[in-house]
C-alpha cells in the first residue's frame, strides 16, 4: 500500500500541529512536487543530541494511517558504524532511489502502519557529527548515545510520548537494539512505552556465530569435502565442534583455510541467490573488508550507489536540513568501523532478560551467509527458555514464507525464504505483513 491521498496536514489535525516544525520536510530532490503532495505523512529531518552533545541525525516519517496511534518503530544502522538511511532508501522506508536519482515510492513501506524514526549514530555516521575528535567508539556509548538521542526525540515529539515504542535494526544495529532495550528497561525513573524490539540477521553469541558459519557453508556448498572432512578431524570430539577457538594448531589451520576460501570467493554472501554488484574484484581485494581490522565505506557486493549520489547531492541535504559541518554521506564511516570497539558479551544473554518485559521479533533470510539464521537459532536454543510452538510454517500470499519457532509466548524466531541480509528488500510484501502482525500483537502468518 503506497501512502497516497490528501496532503496529511488536511487530514489529521494531529500532523498539522507540526506544520511549523523547524525539521519539516517539505520537498525532495527527485520527487516530483505532485507526488510530495499526495504523500500522506509528514516527515521531519534534523538532529537529536547524543550522551556528550554529538549531533545525531534523524530522518522522522510518520505512520500514514493514524499517527496518533499507531507505534513508533526507532529503527538504528547496521554495521556498527552504517546508516540508518540507506534502509530508508532501499529497504522498508516510503522512498526508492532510482538510478537516474528520481525518487519512487515504495509500496510495501513500513510506515504504512507506524511511525520510524531512522537514526544515525555514533557520530561521523551517515550526517551525524560531533565536535569532539576524541571521543570513543564503543558498544557502550553507543547504547548511552541512541538512550540520550531517544529521550530527545520526546522532546520534540512529544505527542508520541505514549505510543507504543519498538526498537529495531539489522545486523549489529539488530544487537544494539537488544542493548537499548536493556537501557530503558533498566532505567525505572524513565516512562519509555517500550513494547518490543525487531531484531534482523543479528550475531547474538560470537562463538555460536563461528561454528554455524562453517556449517552453514558446508551445507550450502561453499566448502569442498577435504576441507569439512579436515575441521571436523581437528575441531571436532565425540560430535563437539569448536571453530570458534581452535584448541591445536590443526584446528587452527584448517579454520583459517575457511575463512579465505569462503570470503575470497567473491560471492555475494549478504544473499548467495544474487551476483556480487559490479562483478568479481581482483583477487587480491577479495577480502571482505567487513571481517578485517581496516575500516570501510560500503558493503561488499551490495550495489550502493543510487543512495550515495543521492545524498551526496547539496540539494539533498537543503532540503534534509543538513548542517554545513556534517560529512560527506557515506553507506558505512570508514573512522567507526575501524576503531569500533566490540563487547565479548553475548547479545543472547541480554534476550533472557528481555523475555518478561517485552515482545521480541527475530527474523532471518535463508541466504544470508555472513549473519545465518542457524546461528540466531542456536544462540536461542542455548538460552534454555520455554518453547510454546517448536516449528511450524509462515504463509505468505497462499505460500510458504518461512519457517518460526516461538519462546515464552513473546518471542518468534522465524526464517524468510527468498531472502538474503536484507529482507524487507527481498521479500517486502511478505515482511509488511510480518512486521505489521507483530506490531499489532497479531499471529504471523
Amino acid at each position: 500500500m503506497i501512502c497516497l491521498t490528501l496532503y496529511v496536514a488536511v487530514l489529521f489535525g494531529f500532523a498539522s500541529v507540526r506544520a511549523e516544525h523547524s525539521s519539516l520536510v517539505t520537498s525532495l530532490p527527485g520527487l516530483s512536487d505532485d507526488k510530495l503532495s499526495l504523500l500522506r505523512f509528514n516527515q521531519y529531518s534534523g538532529y537529536l543530541s547524543g550522551l556528550q552533545g554529538e549531533r545525531l541525525h534523524y530522518w522522522f516519517v510518520e505512520s500514514c494511517n493514524s499517527p496518533q496511534t499507531d507505534p513508533v518503530v526507532l529503527w538504528l544502522g547496521l554495521g556498527p558504524g552504517c546508516s540508518a538511511m540507506d534502509e530508508l532508501l532501499s529497504g522498508h522506508g516510503p522512498f526508492r532511489v532510482n538510478d537516474d536519482l528520481t525518487l519512487g515510492l515504495n509500496g510495501y513501506s513500513w510506515n504504512s502502519n507506524a511511525s520510524i524514526i531512522y537514526l544515525d549514530s555514533p557520530a561521523l555516521v551517515g550526517f551525524s557529527m560531533s565536535s569532539n575528535d576524541n571521543f570513543s567508539y564503543s558498544s557502550s556509548k553507543l547504547v548511552n548515545d541512541n538512550y540520550a538521542a531517544l529521550l530527545k526525540f520526546y522532546e520534540e515529539f512529544d505527542e508520541f510520548s505514549e505510543n507504543k515504542l519498538f526498537i529495531g535494526g539489522s545486523g549489529y544495529g539488530g544487537v544494539q537494539a537488544i542493548r537499548l532495550a536493556e537501557k530503558i528497561i533498566g532505567n525505572k525513573s524513565v516512562d519509555i512505552p517500550l513494547k518490543g524490539i525487531i531484531v534482523g540477521n543479528p550475531i547474538l553469541d560470537g562463538s555460536i556465530f563461528a561454528n554455524a558459519s562453517i556449517y552453514y557453508a558446508y551445507y550450502h556448498g561453499l566448502i569442498a569435502e577435504r576441507l569439512w572432512q579436515s575441521l571436523q578431524g581437528s575441531c571436532c570430539e565425540e560430535g563437539i565442534c569448536n571453530f570458534a577457538s581452535p584448541n591445536s594448531d590443526a584446528c587452527k589451520t584448517a579454520v583459517e583455510e575457511f575463512h579465505t576460501t569462503v570470503y575470497n570467493k567473491g560471492i555475494n554472501l549478504y544473499d548467495l541467490k544474487s551476483n556480487c554488484s559490479g562483478g568479481v574484484p581482483p583477487r587480491d581485494t577479495l577480502q571482505l573488508p567487513e571481517v578485517t581490522a581496516a575500516g570501510y565505506t560500503k558493503l561488499t557486493c551490495v550495489n550502493q550507489t543510487a543512495e550515495t549520489m543521492y545524498f551526496q547531492q547539496l540539494d539533498v541535504r537543503d532540503a534534509l536540513h543538513i548542517s554545513a559541518d556534517s560529512p560527506q554521506w557515506t553507506p558505512c564511516s570508514a573512522s567507526v568501523t575501524k576503531r569500533f570497539e566490540w563487547t565479548t558479551s553475548p547479545a543472547s544473554h541480554v534476550i533472557s532478560k528481555l523475555v518478561p518485559y517485552i515482545d521480541i521479533l527475530i527474523y532471518s533470510g535463508l541466504d544470508d551467509m555472513l549473519y545465518n539464521y542457524l546461528a540466531s537459532e542456536w544462540a536461542i536454543e542455548s538460552l534454555n527458555l520455554m518453547p510454546s510452538v517448536s516449528s511450524r510454517m509462515w504463509l505468505c500470499d497462499n505460500q510458504v514464507g518461512g519457517f518460526i519457532k516461538e519462546w515464552e509466548s513473546v518471542m518468534s524466531v522465524l526464517t524468510v525464504k527468498g531472502a538474503g541480509h536484507f529482507s524487507p528488500r527481498s521479500q517486502p510484501g511478505c515482511m509488511l505483513q510480518v512486521i505489521k502482525s507483530f506490531l499489532q500483537g497479531r499471529p504471523i502468518g
